[in-house]
């Protein structure tokens, strides 16, 4: 009984005195409210087999995890809180994922790739492993999925890739200088410095910023097509610790995932080693990365090399995520 009442509360059919496992009259009300909503007949207020298979629908395969619900109730980033449950109504109503313009620079293997990654890292009917399984990510908000690694296997690393990952660093360089010339409009995070990195992200260049990441990308993009190597992207999700499943440590094989991009794309996988800095390092090149945040709408900013330039070219100030975690 109990689980029927945190799903009413959940779904928003309030029961002033919380989920006590009584069946009295606020709990009766919460049920006719509920069956009346959804068309279910006849709406008396009894918790019968088709009131509960509803509701499951609703709640219980989705987000059968509660600290999933309670979490996003006490993040402090509403708008881009972009969560399972987000998800889930989006597919039902049939809408594609967008993406930004700003981030239209985004290769047409990596923009397929990014979107391939959190359709099935956000599947509210569980993760990439199956239906009903453990969820692969929460949400894909700052606090959560925000980034993903751009890697090789580290037995196919060569010239032409250690120069990929010399190009990165330039980049990495470049947006380390220019947030230091943002750090004149005031301090680091706040609207004043966000609106001005923001400019600076996307000021007139020969390359651009934005020009210059599109340039490594698409180089990768051709090399892996010339020599069959596969280049893929890993993924960590539950990044922050507060906003994980309790029983989930930084360790935990939920937290890393890959998906292929070039030269042909692929399914989203489980890491198959050890989510270790050390497995990391012994397993995969990294050539670049990409960080990934999106709104309540649906809208995927993408941006490079960190979440610092995604969440400011989505207009958020980073000095809030700062604040919530």
């Amino acid at each position: 009984m109990r689980k029927v009442q945190f799903a009413l509360i959940d779904l928003g059919f309030g029961i002033p005195d919380g989920a006590t496992g009584n069946f009295l009259q606020q709990t009766s009300a919460a049920v006719v409210a509920y069956k009346t909503s959804r068309g279910l007949t006849p709406n008396d207020p009894v918790a019968g087999v088709g009131t509960i298979t509803t509701l499951d629908r609703e709640w219980a395969m989705p987000f059968a995890d509660r600290d999933e619900w309670l979490s996003w109730q006490t993040r402090l980033i509403p708008e881009f809180n972009f969560t399972r449950a987000d998800e889930l109504a989006r597919r039902r109503s049939g809408r594609g994922s967008v993406l930004n313009p700003l981030s239209a620079w985004l290769p047409s293997a990596f923009r397929d790739g990014i979107f391939t990654a959190l359709t099935a890292l956000l599947d509210p009917a569980g993760s990439p492993l199956g239906q009903f399984t453990p969820a692969a990510s929460w949400g894909a908000s700052p606090l959560d999925t925000y980034h993903c690694h751009v890697v090789i296997d580290t037995a196919n690393v060569g010239p032409a890739w250690q120069g990929f990952q010399g190009f990165a660093r330039a980049i990495d360089n470049r947006a380390d200088t220019m947030m230091r010339q943002a750090d004149q409009a005031g301090p680091r995070g706040t609207p004043a410095w966000t609106a001005a990195y923001r400019a600076l992200l996307l000021a007139p260049g020969d390359p651009s910023f934005t020009q210059r990441i599109a340039n490594l990308l698409n180089d990768i993009t051709q090399e892996s097509k010339n020599t069959g190597v596969p280049v893929k992207l890993l993924w960590h999700t539950f990044e922050h610790a507060a906003w994980r499943p309790v029983e989930i440590g930084s360790n935990d094989p939920r937290r890393a995932w890959l998906n292929v991009v070039t030269p042909a794309a692929g399914p989203v996988t489980q890491w198959p080693f050890p989510v270790t800095d050390v497995a990391f390092a012994a397993n995969v090149a990294q050539l670049a990365g990409l960080a990934v945040i999106v709104d309540k709408p649906g809208t995927v900013t993408v941006a490079a090399p960190t979440r610092t330039e995604a969440v400011a070219l989505a207009g958020l100030d980073q000095k809030r995520i700062d604040d919530a975690t």
